[in-house]
């Protein structure tokens, strides 16, 4: 039986552009004997997410599976492929990698279940996370949040929820793999970083540096600017007060369209509230990297590594161009001028990113 190598993408580690990686040097993994399931038919491998879970249905709903009935087909077809594909290409090692499996599996028997069911074909496991300090996921994850439909304002409270707990994650792949297999890496901001994202990656899993791999461009997780970040979360406001419920391409549409016209600085929270995030996490985090080889000193970096945000308590936003983007964003939805003004009079008052 083969090794399974693992790559459970924690949200905003660069993961979409390891995928990119990998999914442009399928070929050459295969000449080095590894196998890159692309009959998986996406480069984030979703579908190995399904059914172990509870928190999956939007991903089921995404690829179309309502029913029960319909899961129980998902299994039995994706078992299939698995089968065919491992038997016929006989690649001694193989590679998965999804951030669904972080942000999905949130519980000790979600993962368990996923091993026992990746057990049907390997017999060794190689995992490997990257951890990301919480004070740095925070804005990034808040820009999804809001991309994606959410119309709040995020406090210190939902700053430091299970979302943001690194060990448990940690911990639910250890106990279910086993610590020797679980492979645990530093994200490290760019001031910090030493190694490339993908060089670190390719020796990590003993794969060499130096040969031909096709390098992608550079990573495609957009930074949104703060005004951009307010506008679209004022168009999420005004779509739940009108009963409106925009799919994930119109979503994504409204955002490039914002996107284009917005400027100004990056979205990040006030300095004083990442200090709060790193210091309520501090004790937890140093605990972890005890349980870490650090032989460069790269954890200790990770952990010493000096928080960011902007200077006052309120975002950094122009309303004037706040409510210019919001027009844009609402234009072909909102059924009045008057009732988008309104929504920005009522939702553009800023409240301090205090504890609450």
């Amino acid at each position: 039986m083969a090794c399974a190598v693992i790559h459970v993408g924690m949200e905003k580690t660069g993961t979409t552009y390891l995928q990119k990686f990998l999914t442009l040097n399928a070929e050459m993994l295969a000449q080095q004997d590894i196998g890159y399931p692309r009959f998986l038919g996406q480069t984030n491998h979703t579908k190995i997410v399904i059914g172990f879970g509870a928190h999956d249905g939007k991903l089921r709903r995404r690829l179309g599976i309502i029913t029960d009935e319909a899961l129980v087909q998902h299994r039995t077809e994706l078992s299939t492929s698995m089968t065919r594909a491992i038997n016929t290409a006989h690649h001694d090692q193989w590679i998965f990698t999804s951030e669904y499996l972080s942000s999905r599996l949130r519980d000790n028997n979600s993962v368990d279940r996923f091993h026992q069911w990746m057990c049907t074909w390997f017999n060794r496991f190689q995992v490997v996370m990257y951890l990301r300090r919480q004070d740095f996921t925070a804005p990034s994850a808040y820009s999804t949040y809001v991309r994606t439909g959410g119309p709040r304002e995020w406090g210190f409270a939902d700053l430091t929820g299970p979302y943001f707990d690194l060990t448990a994650v940690v911990n639910r792949w250890r106990q279910a793999f086993g610590s020797a297999n679980v492979a645990i890496r530093p994200y490290l901001e760019s001031p910090y970083r030493q190694t490339d994202l993908i060089d670190d990656f390719l020796q990590t899993v003993s794969l060499p540096t130096d040969y031909p791999w096709r390098r992608p461009t550079a990573d495609a997780n957009l930074r949104l600017t703060a005004n951009a970040v307010e506008a679209l979360r004022l168009a999420n406001l005004a779509d739940q007060r009108d009963g409106r419920q925009p799919t994930g391409p119109q979503r994504r549409q409204r955002t490039q369209i914002v996107t284009a016209r917005a400027d100004g600085p990056n979205w990040s929270f006030p300095i004083e509230l990442t200090r709060e995030i790193r210091q309520h996490f501090d004790a937890a985090n140093r605990k972890l990297v005890e349980t870490l080889d650090d032989p460069n000193g790269s954890w200790q970096t990770w952990l010493n590594q000096e928080p960011t945000g902007h200077p006052t308590e309120q975002p950094a936003t122009n309303p004037d161009q706040v409510a210019e983007l919001l027009t844009l964003a609402t234009r072909s939805s909102a059924p009045s001028t008057p009732q988008k003004r309104s929504v920005l009079r009522k939702g553009h008052q800023f409240i301090p990113w205090r504890k609450h």
